[in-house]
């Protein structure tokens, strides 16, 4: 094995972790803004809106490790983490416009 097989092994295992970790920490994050929903005062169109963004939200981290991690094994250009990045950006856009649901 040769140093850049080595690196590409650890930055995948890295990049799982990785895409883990910010999916652990957002369904925790989504878990404790749900509770906050108030369902008397949020139309139920509101709360399918605010589950289906959290769907979204949540996969697109997943789907965006899986391609970087494949992308990774074909490639060892740096743009293989640019899924990680838009998976991130729709992560967030999602989370907030689930937050405009809270209760205040």
């Amino acid at each position: 094995m040769t140093i850049i097989d080595i690196a590409s092994i650890v930055s995948i295992m890295i990049m799982i972790f990785v895409a883990i970790l910010i999916l652990i920490i957002y369904l925790t994050k989504c878990n404790a803004l749900v509770a906050n929903f108030d369902m008397s005062q949020i139309p139920k169109a509101h709360v399918q809106t605010a589950w289906n963004l959290w769907l979204v939200g949540a996969l697109s981290v997943l789907v965006a490790g899986i391609i970087t991690i494949l992308l990774r094994v074909v490639s060892s250009s740096i743009l293989t983490f640019v899924p990680v990045v838009i998976g991130v950006v729709v992560m967030t856009m999602c989370f907030i416009k689930i937050n405009k649901y809270r209760k205040h």
